[in-house]
Formats: C-alpha cells, sequence, structure tokens
C-alpha cells in the first residue's frame, strides 16, 4: 500500500490556522492553512502553527514523523505539537514566489496518497490518485489537437479553441502546453506575449473534467512560471482579461498581485439571419465607416493627442486580450479573422473613399464553417488601400475592432468600440452596418454570437441600433462586463 512520501506544507504570511473540516473538505489553497495527517497504520491528524511575516514558508515533513521542532528562519517560528517520539527534524527553508507554493500544496498535499486506504482521513480518500511525479507538462503538438478540443464542454460548445488551436501551438508569440499522465493528455494552457514580449498573458486552461481540482491546472500553471521566468527577457507585466462571471476570483487574483486597470460594458447579443434587417435609409447616412489598414493602424498609434481621445485608459481590449497601443500589437489586430473599422466627424476631412478599397472577396483561404477551424493568420497587405494620412488621422473619432472564429456551435463575433466622449448615435450604426456585413460574409446564413464591448457611447443608443438591425435576442446568461487585471513583474 501507497503512503505519502513527503508532503510539503505551505503557508501564507498572515493566513489564519485551519485543519480539515469534519465534512473532510481540505481548505482552500488560498488558506494555505497548514495539516499534517498521521494515524497508527496511516497519519492522525496534526496541526502545525506557523507565524510568518514576510516570505511564504515551505517545510518538507518526513513520512509519519512524531517529533516536536522549533526552528528559526526567515523571521518565522514553527512549532509542531506532537506525542513524545522523536524524528530527525526537517530543513526548514524559503520560498519567495507564492504562486510556486501553490502547485505543491494542491499537488502533492490532495493527490500523493492511495485513495484504496480506507484509514485516510476522508478529505485524502477523495482525492484520486495522481501525483506531480505521474503527470507530464510538455509542449502541445499539433497531433494533440484532438484530445485538446476533447477535454470538455466549455462555454456551451462555442470553445475558441477548436477555431484557434493550429495558432495557439505555431505562432511564435505564445507558449502551448499540454499535461499527460501515461502518456494521455489531460490538460492544455497556454501564454501569450503581447506589446512586444512586455506583457504575458495566460489563457486557454482547460483540464479533463475527470482530474479536475486535483492539482493538474496548478501543475501547468507552474510550467508557465517558469517559462516567463527563463525565456521571457522582456517582461515588465502579466495581464488577465475577466468577466463579471469571475467575480468570486478577483479576491484570489489580488492575492497573487494582480490589480484592476480598467473595465468596459458589453453585451452578447443572438444574430439570427431570419430576423436580420438591412439598416434602411444608407444612402442618407452622413457618417461612413471604413476599414483601415495595418499601416493605417501603425499611424493612429503613433499620435499621442488621438490615442488618448479614443482610448483614455491607454488599454485596448479586443478578443478578451489586453493591449498597449504600441505598433508591435497591430499584427493582432489587423489579421485574417480580425480587423478595424474607423469613422470621421468631418466628412471633408477624410481621405477619399476610392482609397479604402480593403475587401473581403473571395477569401478563399477562410473557412467559416462552424465544424471546420480557421487556419492561422496570414500576412496583412500593408502598401494599398491606406484610409489615413497625416491630416485624416485627427480626425478619427469612432473605432471598431472585430475579431471572429467559428465553433462546434454558434460562431463569435468580437466587436469592441471606442469613441471620442460625445460621438453621435450615427457613428456606432454606421460601424455595425459594416461590421454585420463582414459577419454575414465570414458566416452565411448562420446565427451567430454577437458580443460587444463600448464606452463613450450611450447603451440605449448601442441597443437602438441593435433592434433597428432586427437584432433583439439577448444571449443566454450574457456577460455584463470585461475587467482587465495586470500584475508588475518589475
Amino acid at each position: 500500500m501507497l503512503r505519502l512520501q513527503r508532503m510539503l506544507l505551505v503557508c501564507q504570511p498572515g493566513a489564519c490556522l485551519a485543519t480539515l473540516g469534519n465534512d473532510g473538505v481540505i481548505p482552500s489553497a488560498r488558506m494555505f492553512a497548514t495539516t499534517l495527517l498521521t494515524s497508527a497504520d496511516c497519519f492522525e491528524l496534526a496541526v502545525v502553527k506557523l507565524q510568518a511575516s514576510t516570505n511564504c514558508v515551505s517545510l518538507p515533513i518526513a513520512p509519519r514523523a512524531r517529533f516536536v521542532q522549533k526552528a528559526s528562519s526567515a523571521g518565522y517560528n514553527g512549532y509542531y505539537r506532537a506525542p513524545s517520539h522523536s524524528f530527525p527534524p526537517s530543513r526548514a527553508f524559503t520560498d519567495n514566489p507564492f504562486s510556486r507554493a501553490a502547485p505543491s500544496l494542491c499537488g502533492l498535499l490532495a493527490a500523493q496518497s492511495d485513495p484504496s486506504c480506507q484509514t485516510f482521513h476522508p478529505a485524502v480518500r477523495k482525492v484520486s490518485y495522481v501525483t506531480n511525479k505521474e503527470v507530464r507538462i510538455r509542449k502541445a503538438l499539433l497531433s494533440d489537437r484532438e484530445t485538446v478540443c476533447g477535454l470538455g464542454d466549455i462555454d456551451g460548445g462555442q470553445d475558441y479553441v477548436h477555431a484557434l488551436y493550429d495558432e495557439f501551438v505555431t505562432h511564435p508569440d505564445s507558449y502551448a502546453i499540454v499535461a499527460t499522465l501515461n502518456d494521455v493528455v489531460i490538460g492544455f494552457a497556454m501564454a501569450t506575449a503581447l506589446d512586444g514580449g512586455r506583457t504575458i498573458i495566460r489563457r486557454a486552461f482547460r483540464v479533463n473534467e475527470n482530474y479536475r481540482k486535483r492539482g493538474v491546472f496548478l501543475a501547468m500553471n507552474a510550467e508557465l512560471d517558469r517559462y516567463i521566468s527563463e525565456d521571457c527577457p522582456k517582461i515588465e507585466q502579466s495581464a488577465l482579461c475577466k468577466c463579471d462571471k469571475d467575480d468570486h476570483m478577483i479576491g484570489m487574483y489580488a492575492e497573487q498581485g494582480y490589480y484592476e486597470t480598467y473595465r468596459r460594458e458589453g453585451i452578447q447579443m443572438i444574430f439570427k439571419p431570419a430576423t436580420y434587417q438591412t439598416i434602411t435609409r444608407w444612402d442618407e447616412q452622413p457618417i461612413e465607416a471604413r476599414e483601415i489598414t495595418a499601416d493605417d493602424l501603425s499611424l493612429l498609434f503613433r499620435k499621442t493627442d488621438v490615442k488618448k481621445m479614443l482610448f483614455p485608459s491607454d488599454r485596448l481590449l479586443n478578443f478578451y486580450l489586453p493591449y498597449h497601443l504600441v505598433e508591435e500589437n497591430v499584427h493582432y489586430l489587423v489579421c485574417e479573422r480580425g480587423g478595424v473599422f474607423v469613422s470621421f466627424e468631418d466628412a471633408n476631412c477624410s481621405p477619399e473613399s476610392s482609397l479604402c478599397l480593403k475587401s473581403h472577396s473571395p477569401h478563399e483561404e477562410v473557412l467559416t464553417k462552424s465544424d471546420t477551424p480557421m487556419p492561422p493568420s496570414r500576412d496583412i497587405q500593408t502598401n494599398a488601400g491606406n484610409c489615413l494620412d497625416a491630416v485624416s488621422v485627427h480626425n478619427v473619432t469612432m473605432a471598431s475592432f472585430y475579431y471572429c472564429y467559428p465553433t462546434l456551435k454558434r460562431p463569435c463575433y468580437f466587436l469592441d468600440v471606442y469613441a471620442r466622449p460625445g460621438a453621435s448615435r450615427d457613428h456606432f450604426r454606421a460601424h455595425l452596418h459594416q461590421n454585420l456585413s463582414i459577419l454575414r460574409h465570414y458566416f452565411p446564413d448562420q446565427e451567430v454570437i454577437l458580443a460587444l464591448t463600448f464606452e463613450s457611447i450611450p447603451s440605449d443608443d448601442v441597443m437602438s441600433c441593435l433592434q433597428e438591425a432586427g437584432i433583439v435576442d439577448v444571449k443566454p446568461d450574457p456577460e455584463k462586463y470585461q475587467v482587465l487585471l495586470e500584475h508588475d513583474r518589475k
């Protein structure tokens, strides 16, 4: 019968004491309450009291130890209250990075046991036999696609990994990994470098439903920690983009050093071809929205005065990715499945419309059926069809960023709109008209999830324009806002 070979107990500075509850539930990993399981044949319960003023403290404990130890190191005192038998005390050591301690607690404490041993405490019997030694983390391969996409139902069949997996694995700015058990993939995660490598965002965590809450997530997160520390020399901050459904996790992220920097209102609608109505009186529309090129967007990002008006938070969220307004991000925003429209307050100050001829037809290389993933982004032509010049760029009043992809169910179309304060309803109406044309081109005769975020635009104006286009159905259980969390690394 297998026994615990070593247990790594961690105490967060200032954490309150806790033991295994009567219901056998291990306390939250964030609490890092220290417990020691011992018994006559296996282990019986004892409590370790730690007081740490600064660093997280990790103590490797030998099996079936019955001893009294007092140690002083790095500003803490530890006391083990136990029977009189003594055991050679283990050496205490400190582990600064709080995040690297988390996998130890959840992976080792919750896993290195034989669940068939009925004399274990119920909290230990509840976990399956999965240990950090058995789980292997490696880079994801294209051949892992089928298994990764089958790890579990995410968002009701609208998981973006199905469409974007190949790009995640092959893109030079991404590091995609899988967790395997006996050579079978049971988890997936990735990190993406934005802002020219200065910002890292972790995303797309997936764990097989049979192995959740057993340390697999934390093991993958630890590998991403290693990658960021060793292979990302330019890193200045980590970022996460969450929604209102993740409010219960904000406290956990705050404990890890993340703080909120940006929040955007949003709504998620269902576009239905059967109810779609072309926006009427288009010829009388005083505002025209035009799609811009990568060169145009680079020019806009170089104009500080324009950026301050359109993006007062100095951030841009598109498809849950947070961008600083730098030219290194242009290739993410103007790509095979994404683009940007702008509109001008004074039509006389904009370039001639004949210069804005970027077309979305025929797009032979773009696959648009929901059961067929899109290929990685193609290179964008930047030397033709520019809409902005040194004069017109200062006249941009609204910009809308779109990104779309198919899923196993409904395709998703993200539309993130940024405007100068006081921009009229006609601007949003023009942008909606153009984006619906793109949506219908990519996904003809399909129902599509239309996810919008906006600021400096009254929500009543947004809803009235949607109703004018026949978009009246709200996605069940919609997200109400997005929030950006950042953590300074230096």
